[in-house]
């Protein structure tokens, strides 16, 4: 545990007998190479928000899924650890600033923090559906090569645990020898974005699908509880393998 997390715990302690830790309300994750890549950044430094939650001090303040924190009260923001950290241990009601990087351009946004409320776990499994559309011919043409998905009807919300507020497609069948399967691509994962585009159905994914100019492939996506990003890297694909 680090020294400066062990020090603000005992003073909370010491203040108030308990434990309480400052919030923001997103659910972040670290800049890989990829990702850094789709999102034209020179560096991977910061913590990309994958979510905002309704309500949330995060949302009052203007945050949105895509923005990248790179700094938290005028300290750099490394990744998604330090920053837990660093929110963690400011007291709820702080009025803090945050820099984050917005298509491209920094912005400095103002943030009052709140409580950390108690967490939940979410535990999700798949369900078959026979009405799956292949976002890709048997050919290797187009992107997402191997990936079966079909429209987010209400039996596979409620199965799923996707919230009405998840628009997309569902992934129902994954060639574990795909591109798609070494990023991370799993059946129950919902396809929310096609390279920034939006997905509102199966069609609109095999449609966005289609297009094989960029074999890297930026998705968002709903996947085991959370929202997150990831990288389809298909430049090294061949009808051979």
């Amino acid at each position: 545990m680090p020294t400066d997390l062990v020090r603000h715990v005992v003073d909370n302690l010491i203040k108030s007998g308990k434990v309480v830790r400052g919030y923001l309300g997103v659910t972040t994750q670290n800049l890989t190479p990829a990702l850094a890549e789709s999102f034209k950044l020179e560096d991977r430094t910061g913590a990309i928000i994958t979510s905002v939650r309704p309500n949330s001090p995060a949302e009052k303040a203007g945050l949105r899924e895509g923005d990248i924190i790179v700094a938290f009260e005028g300290k750099p923001v490394t990744d998604a650890s330090r920053l837990s950290l660093t929110v963690g241990q400011t007291t709820p009601g702080t009025k803090a600033e945050i820099t984050v990087l917005r298509d491209g351009k920094e912005e400095k946004l103002s943030v009052t923090t709140g409580k950390l409320p108690r967490q939940r776990s979410a535990n999700s499994r798949m369900q078959d559906d026979d009405d799956d559309r292949y976002a890709d011919n048997d050919s290797d043409s187009g992107v997402l090569n191997g990936v079966a998905v079909s429209d987010l009807d209400a039996a596979s919300r409620r199965q799923l645990g996707v919230p009405a507020r998840v628009a997309g497609a569902l992934i129902t069948d994954v060639d574990p020898n795909s591109a798609s399967a070494h990023a991370g691509l799993q059946p129950g994962d919902v396809i929310m974005e096609i390279n920034h585009q939006p997905v509102a159905s199966a069609d609109d994914a095999v449609r966005l699908s289609e297009d094989d100019s960029n074999k890297k492939t930026l998705l968002k996506l709903w996947s085991r509880g959370g929202t997150v990003f990831a990288v389809v890297d298909e430049t090294g694909s061949s009808s051979d393998e």
